[in-house]
Formats: structure tokens, sequence, C-alpha cells
């Protein structure tokens, strides 16, 4: 993500790095939380299932699923940053070639008409 940053600039990834970090830090308090839920078992199992149903619903249905519907998001909007780039550069590519080769044709036929020239002279009068 650090190379997309720097070939794209922060303007087209804002947020792709920082999304990376926020998923992680939301899956390490998910896994801190089941952790804790699984340690209560034996203690108090109503308190246990409110936990557990807070986790599931809230914190995974609710907060995990909507960070990573919008990573999702950004990171599409940095390929079609991506592919808007390569879209252009194909573009320059085929004009380049096509100004390539309208400036080098005349000098390929100004180059054939010469080379036979040459040997038309060299084949009419002989030495």
């Amino acid at each position: 993500m650090l190379k997309q940053r720097e070939a794209l600039g922060v303007d087209f990834t804002q947020g792709s790095i920082e999304d990376t970090d926020e998923l992680e830090q939301l899956l390490s308090k998910i896994i801190t939380e089941f952790k804790l839920v699984v340690l209560s078992m034996s203690t108090a199992p109503l308190n246990q299932q409110e936990r557990l149903r807070s986790l599931l619903e809230v914190t995974i249905d609710d907060q995990f699923r909507e960070a990573i519907n919008y990573a999702v998001s950004r990171q599409s909007r940095v390929v079609a940053a991506i592919n808007a780039k390569i879209d252009t550069l194909n573009t320059a590519m085929v004009w380049f070639t096509i100004g390539l080769g309208t400036l080098s044709l005349p000098l390929i036929i100004y180059g054939c008409y010469w080379l036979f020239n040459q040997l038309a002279k060299k084949i009419i009068k002989p030495h």
C-alpha cells in the first residue's frame, strides 16, 4: 500500500493505509473480547451470553462489516485511479508510436530512394 501511495499520491490513496490499521485494531479488539468471553465461561453464563451476543452482533456484524465495506470502497477508487493512469499511458504510447512512425516514414522513403538510385547508377554505369 505504501508503493500505491508513492505511485498515485495521497489524494488517490487517502485512507487505504489507515483502513488497514483500523481493521487490524478491530480484529485485535474482537480477538481480545472473544478470549475474555471464553475465560469467563464458568463464572456467569448469562453475562457471557450477553457479551458473546454483543461481540457477534455489534462488533462483528456492524462495526467490522462497515469497516470492511468502507475499505473495499476506498480500494475500488484506488483501482479506478490506477486504471485511469494505465489508460492515459496506453494512449500516450499509441500517439508516440504514431508520431515516431510519421517522422520515420519520410526518412525511410528517402533512404530507399537514395539506395536504389546508387544501385541504379552502379548497374547502368559500371566502372
